[in-house]
């Protein structure tokens, strides 16, 4: 069994979140990706495994990336891209934060040091 197989990824489906993560990097340049990790499987109200905010170029390496630091969960991951003028938190950067308060703590945050960086009033 390979290491691939062991951390839950066949060789294709490794081959294939390569591939795509090499197709991302050249189009994305670097930045930073916010990473929300779930598991439907679990019962209701247990779903949630995290959020995780790391640096990459590109969705499929940001989830290697979180993989390689062992800030992966495991589960489903969904991210996006963070604009490039709203840097997220030191303390959410590169490890996985469980408790949903924390997570809303720290977005209250951020996103009042997001507008104070573009210059524009929070909307109310």
């Amino acid at each position: 069994m390979s290491d691939a197989e062991r951390e839950g990824l066949s060789e294709r489906g490794l081959s294939d979140l390569l591939n795509k993560a090499v197709a991302e990097a050249v189009e994305c340049g670097e930045g930073w990706w916010w990473l929300s990790f779930a598991d439907g499987g679990r019962p209701t109200g247990q779903q949630f495994l995290g959020v995780a905010v790391v640096r990459a170029a590109g969705l499929g390496f940001a989830v290697m990336r979180a993989h390689a630091l062992g800030i992966n969960p495991g589960g489903e991951v969904q991210g996006m891209e963070i604009p490039a003028a709203c840097a997220p938190p030191d303390a959410m950067l590169d490890h996985l934060t469980t408790d949903p308060a924390r997570i809303a703590e720290l977005e209250e945050q951020w996103c009042e040091a997001s507008w104070a960086a573009i210059g524009k009033p929070r909307p109310a």
